[in-house]
């Protein structure tokens, strides 16, 4: 049991909420745990306002913070010609950045699509074997010319029900209602957006609420059924795997990792600041 893991705001304020990946964020069709942006331009405003993470007052005093700054005025016309800088085209230029943090071309890839067939380990194939077994594919999609292993639907993993109760770490005072705060449907009550698992290895810790720390106990948590949730959606159910098939899928899961995510983290980390 753990307390749970989120990001940290402003003068290190936890937040509500574990940071999704920005990995293949293009892949989305919504943003945040609970969708509440639909495009990443969309999605670049809400940290930038926020008051609890990077606390500027308005829109209109970060145009004019980079106005002032003649080497981001000058790369902001070079990019959008006179305009320069405006809300629509930081949006836009941070958007453009987020987009090229692909992380494609995974070990999986080049066994199931490019069929080398020792790209994967025995017990990686195995693993896939179980991942299809056991019904993951039906959130996490997968088919025969491309697999972005997400649905991008909005589900109830029973997570915050467990949390709620103290079940899963200490109990929760103020739940998290996630996607019925946006769509007002008590359906979407505790439901969060599907994750894509590629590079899923790398993204830890796991869950809206940074809950699950390590991808044995994400494993374990949907092999045993998630919680008691009534409301829980029907995919997540018990799944009885042996010790030898959840050693398997956690293989098979690590083998989603891209080769070229260590190489966007080496460059974003020596972009000039």
């Amino acid at each position: 049991m753990n307390a749970g893991t989120v990001a940290f705001g402003r003068g290190g304020q936890a937040l509500r909420r574990n940071s999704p990946t920005l990995l293949n964020a293009e892949l989305a069709s919504t943003f945040f745990h609970d969708g509440r942006a639909g495009t990443l331009e969309e999605q670049v405003w809400f940290p930038l306002l926020s008051q609890s993470e990077m606390w500027n007052p308005s829109a209109e005093s970060v145009v004019g913070r980079l106005r002032y700054r003649r080497d981001y005025a000058e790369l902001f016309r070079r990019a959008f010609g006179e305009e320069g800088v405006t809300r629509k085209n930081i949006a836009a230029a941070i958007a453009a950045y987020e987009r090229t943090l692909v992380a494609a071309e995974s070990r999986f890839d080049r066994w199931f699509y490019g069929k080398e067939a020792d790209a994967l380990t025995t017990e990686e194939q195995a693993g896939f074997t179980v991942f299809n077994w056991s019904g993951c594919t039906a959130c996490h999609a997968v088919d025969a010319t491309h697999a972005i292993f997400t649905d991008n639907r909005f589900r109830n993993t029973g997570v915050e029900w467990a949390r709620i109760r103290g079940e899963l770490g200490p109990k929760k005072t103020e739940p998290d209602l996630g996607r019925f705060e946006i769509s007002g449907r008590p359906e979407d009550r505790h439901a969060f957006r599907t994750p894509s698992l590629r590079n899923v290895a790398l993204t830890a810790p796991y869950m809206h609420d940074g809950s699950l720390q390590t991808l044995r106990e994400v494993v374990d948590w949907y092999d045993r059924g998630g919680s008691g949730d009534p409301g829980k959606d029907p995919m997540v159910h018990p799944l009885r795997l042996s010790e030898t098939q959840k050693r398997q899928l956690e293989a098979f899961l690590r083998s989603l990792t891209s080769d070229s995510a260590a190489v966007l983290a080496r460059t974003a980390r020596s972009a000039p600041q």
